[in-house]
């Protein structure tokens, strides 16, 4: 058993995903209420730290591979928190948000980047004691048997750099938090971490359009 999938949930499921590339089919699975899923922290907050304490030592990482560094974490009644020394241009503007029920799920979001700012290749939607993590990856690989086994190195490796999404909550329930992880690459030691403070970036803030 690998380290941090080890214990994840068995049950997987892929779905065609409107509105994504051509071929593409988003692999999405469920991590339990503890789930070693962390890097350098035992808890099971889907890799974002808590609100106010960074992100040190915390990425998608597989059996002491890094994988994904957190870009942002959005929550429901707190600011956007940002991994600011990886990604000084990132300022939370760059995401909006498509929901439409009181519970924040199911829902959908979209990326517009600057020229600076990372891709985005994982997503995760946090509720109670689990999430969902989310990625694309293509119809040719998942042909080639890549995703065969999805809590994988070979399928995390597989994943698109995405601009949208949609996410769901385990069992329907209310949204905590959303998490967005970085295109894979190679991940510096960061010096330091920032809290962007700004109201905007909550959900809040947000204004949310009513899908009709």
């Amino acid at each position: 058993m690998n380290k941090i999938f080890g214990s994840l949930s068995a049950i997987a499921f892929l779905t065609l995903l409107a509105g994504t590339p051509a071929q593409a089919v988003s692999v999405s699975f469920l991590v339990d209420s503890g789930d070693p899923f962390l890097t350098g922290n035992n808890t099971n907050n889907d890799c974002s730290g808590y609100f106010g304490s960074g992100f040190e030592n915390c990425m998608i990482s597989y059996d002491g591979t890094d994988v994904s560094p957190v870009i942002i974490k959005f929550g429901v009644d707190e600011a956007g928190e940002i991994n600011s020394s990886l990604f000084p241009s990132v300022t939370g503007r760059e995401w909006s948000f498509d929901i439409d029920s009181a519970s924040l799920t199911p829902g959908e979001w979209t990326y517009t980047p600057g020229d600076d700012d990372p891709g985005i290749r994982f997503w995760a939607a946090k509720a109670a004691d689990s999430f969902i993590l989310f990625w694309d990856v293509d119809q040719d690989d998942l042909d080639a048997g890549v995703c065969d086994t999805i809590n994988s190195l070979e399928c995390l490796l597989a994943a698109n750099t995405v601009t949208s999404g949609l996410w769901e909550t385990p069992d329907g329930k209310d949204l905590s938090h959303l998490t967005f992880y970085d295109s894979i690459s190679e991940i510096p030691v960061p010096a330091a971490f920032w809290l962007f403070g700004t109201a905007l970036i909550g959900f809040i803030g947000f204004s949310r359009r009513t899908k009709v």
